[in-house]
């Protein structure tokens, strides 16, 4: 048996470090990033929470308590108990509060007295599910397709129906730099979070490539993971659009690999012309693959 990349000795002072470990990444890490003890994270946290109970007083939502308006101001979509990804899917953050998410809003609104942290990562999954499949469906058709065609993936019968049963969850680590729902954050809360959160998880997945999204989670990655170019080729690594698609090695934190890609919202997506975005990916891959 292996969990996250460790093997599991029946040795027990091993399988208690080991269970330790994953429950870190479930209750307790999520209470952690609800109540987070670094002051720079308090107060990015709160202006997150000022934030969604703005929005969600614009939509109607005049009387809602602050156990969720905390829940809707952040996210967090791992289940340990039925996912050992071997990919992290990294964004800069899990963007503004939209009308899209009423759904879930409503969801978690509705949740009885005593419910399950499971229950709320569940809840959380449909915030990704709908932002893959309803603001970014070309994308994920074609990004996952290609990486169905290159072996890393199995999304038969449809890329639809790969993310809408969780198997999308198994294969991929999604985790955001920054946590919270707000409209910018600066440097030292980039800082204080990969410190306080994303340095433990990158080291408990320990995964075999991350997929990084967007200037801010590729800058990211390049200054707290030391990530550079496998390659002798020149890159300016300054700029997403040319790091695109050239794979990376890490150093820091962990050894591993990286592939920084442009981000996959609208408004890049089409202005990165989605064939070359996909050939770049592929390339890098490709290299991935040869090497590892």
């Amino acid at each position: 048996m292996e969990v996250q990349g460790q093997k599991l000795y029946w040795k027990s002072n091993i399988v208690i470090a080991i269970v330790h470990c994953t429950m870190t990444l479930d209750r307790e890490f999520v209470e952690r990033i609800e109540y987070p003890e670094n002051s720079v994270l308090q107060d990015l946290f709160s202006d997150a929470q000022q934030t969604t109970r703005d929005r969600l007083s614009k939509w109607g939502y005049s009387e809602v308590d602050d156990w969720l308006v905390r829940k809707m101001s952040y996210t967090y979509y791992y289940d340990h108990t039925t996912d050992d990804p071997d990919y992290v899917f990294l964004l800069q953050d899990p963007g503004g509060l939209q009308q899209r998410h009423t759904e879930e809003l409503e969801a978690i609104q509705e949740l009885p007295d005593e419910f399950s942290r499971r229950k709320l990562v569940s809840l959380y999954r449909q915030f990704a599910k709908s932002w893959l499949l309803r603001r970014n469906e070309d994308f994920s058709e074609r990004f996952f397709t290609a990486l169905d065609d290159l072996g890393l993936i199995s999304i038969e019968p449809s890329v639809e129906a790969y993310l809408r049963d969780g198997r999308f969850f198994d294969d991929f680590y999604m985790t955001d730099v920054v946590k919270y729902r707000t409209d910018g954050f600066g440097k030292h809360h980039e800082n204080a979070s990969v410190d306080s959160f994303l340095r433990e998880e990158l080291r408990t997945i320990d995964p075999d490539l991350i997929f990084a999204f967007g200037g801010s989670a590729w800058s990211a990655v390049q200054e707290h993971l030391g990530a550079q170019p496998v390659t002798d080729d020149y890159v300016n690594t300054s700029k997403i659009t040319e790091s695109h698609g050239h794979l990376c090695e890490s150093t820091q934190i962990l050894e591993t690999h990286v592939l920084p890609l442009s981000h996959l919202s609208g408004q890049i997506w089409w202005r990165f012309p989605p064939d070359e975005y996909i050939a770049r990916l592929r390339d890098g891959i490709q290299t991935w693959q040869e090497i590892a």
